[in-house]
């Protein structure tokens, strides 16, 4: 005699699958589950429902959306199932190196806080690693360059790997002005192990020795003082070491805090290329 499948309300279904019942509903109402509508108003499921919701609930580890999930279970051959995991594995592989980079850049973070003191004159001359700057803005325009914005969310998509930048050129132009641009930019060997795509827009800055002033503390040393104010501490202590800056100085951003109050805080590595 063929057992009889039992059918079970939503709430005791929900409950037996390890969901809630609101799972079962959105499932349903995507047409991968079928349940029974009875005139008292509940939902019934019958038992040979969870086999294809569990099969359900494996594609969704894989980042499966449910859209696509009908045509896997149901009309699929092994093959084309085991392609689409394979592909979607890879994606997974790509995505747990990126947060591996992004934990590692978080424990580099927490050292380079750990020696930072507020007021602390912290500086070196040392050598710096290349790295690519893609300006995006100067003073208080975004730059139009059609070659910025194709590439632009790519940048974002590595943050904080990629960092807010600033860059301030020491030569003064021909109105007196010292010409600044905001933007972003990424140590060379991190862009080519991420594949952050670079194009005409970005300049890269050759690898060399620097001087560089490692910064926590109040905002106070603004783009606007790395400009204008010549007794700027990443100035006055490179013409005190008698050092002469080559090309622009960056000012790359690690963190802010604050940043809506009147105390904000800051905290950056100056790099001044030196000749």
């Amino acid at each position: 005699m063929k057992a009889q499948s039992m059918q079970y309300r939503i709430g005791d279904f929900a409950a037996y699958m390890g969901v809630t019942p609101d799972l079962l509903k959105h499932y349903e109402d995507q047409g991968l589950l079928w349940a029974e509508h009875r005139e008292n108003g509940y939902r019934y499921y019958p038992f040979q429902t969870s086999p294809k919701f569990l099969a359900a609930m494996q594609l969704k580890s894989y980042g499966i959306p449910i859209r696509g999930m009908q045509a896997l279970i149901s009309d699929a051959s092994p093959e084309e199932l085991l392609e689409e995991l394979r592909n979607r594995t890879a994606h997974m592989e790509k995505e747990a190196e990126r947060l591996r980079m992004v934990i590692e850049e978080q424990r580099s973070l927490e050292a380079w806080m750990a020696r930072r003191r507020p007021g602390r004159d912290d500086w070196e001359v040392t050598d710096f690693e290349s790295f690519c700057f893609l300006p995006h803005s100067q003073g208080l325009v975004f730059i139009e360059n059609e070659d910025i914005y194709k590439i632009l969310p790519d940048w974002l998509g590595w943050m904080p790997l990629v960092k807010s930048t600033l860059a301030v050129s020491p030569t003064p132009a021909e109105d007196g002005s010292l010409p600044s641009s905001w933007g972003l930019s990424v140590r060379e060997s991190i862009a080519k192990a991420a594949g952050i795509p670079v194009n005409e827009s970005v300049e890269c800055v050759p690898a060399g020795k620097a001087f560089i002033l490692h910064y926590a503390g109040p905002a106070r040393m603004q783009s606007e003082s790395l400009r204008e104010d010549h007794d700027h501490p990443v100035l006055a202590k490179m013409r005190a070491l008698g050092v002469k800056p080559k090309g622009r100085i960056f000012k790359i951003v690690r963190l802010n805090a604050h940043m809506n109050q009147p105390d904000r805080l800051e905290f950056a590595d100056y790099i001044a290329p030196i000749e």
